[in-house]
């Protein structure tokens, strides 16, 4: 009407027939909810802005002392050269680190692997020592029980202790093929990993 949006409403009466129209300016009739709906969506990015403000004061805060804590570490690995490390290379010398110590770990263990294999085509080489020197070791002990015939059968003319120190040379030579290609990360791992602050 005459430019304006209208919101209009009729209702009809039961009782004469008559219908009764209005009409509100649509302007007005909203206005209200277009208030409501601005004080919410300030509100709302308020909050916002002062949650993301707050959240970027605390990783600040929380961060400084892990900032400081990487600073020493590179002066550190700096050593007497005075060259500083990159946090990648400090990162990098920690990480080989942990491969060696987990590695090794993993080259010891037999435990798992005696509980999960049956087949001894797949045994790992920790394994298949173990069984020889509990074999040389049993040989022993069923010689000492009186047990000769079964214990000549078994045995070999090696002793017990021979058997066990070559089966420690041969688990021990992958471990020194290995290490001198990561000594340097090693040594420098250890190093950083004792630091205190």
């Amino acid at each position: 009407m005459n430019g304006t949006d209208m919101f209009i409403t009729s209702v009809q009466s039961p009782g004469s027939g008559w219908t009764y129209v209005a009409g509100l300016p649509a302007n007005g009739v909203f206005a209200k909810a277009e208030y409501i709906k601005r004080i919410n969506w300030t509100i709302a990015l308020a909050v916002m802005a002062f949650g993301c403000v707050g959240a970027l004061l605390l990783a600040y805060r929380n961060s400084k002392p892990i900032a400081e804590l990487l600073d020493s570490i590179k002066d550190f690995a700096a050593g007497e050269t005075g060259k500083r490390a990159s946090a990648m290379e400090v990162i990098q010398m920690a990480v080989h680190e942990i491969i060696l110590f987990y590695g090794v770990s993993h080259w010891n263990s037999y435990f798992s692997a005696m509980l999960y294999m049956r087949s001894y085509d797949n045994y790992p080489l920790q394994l298949i020592l173990r069984e020889i020197v509990l074999q040389s070791t049993m040989a022993e002990q069923l010689a000492s029980q009186g047990n000769a015939a079964l214990a000549e059968d078994m045995s070999t003319k090696l002793t017990p202790e021979s058997v066990q120190y070559a089966t420690l040379v041969v688990s021990i030579v992958p471990m020194l093929i290995i290490y001198p290609f990561i000594q340097k990360y090693f040594v420098k791992g250890i190093m950083i990993g004792s630091l205190k602050g």
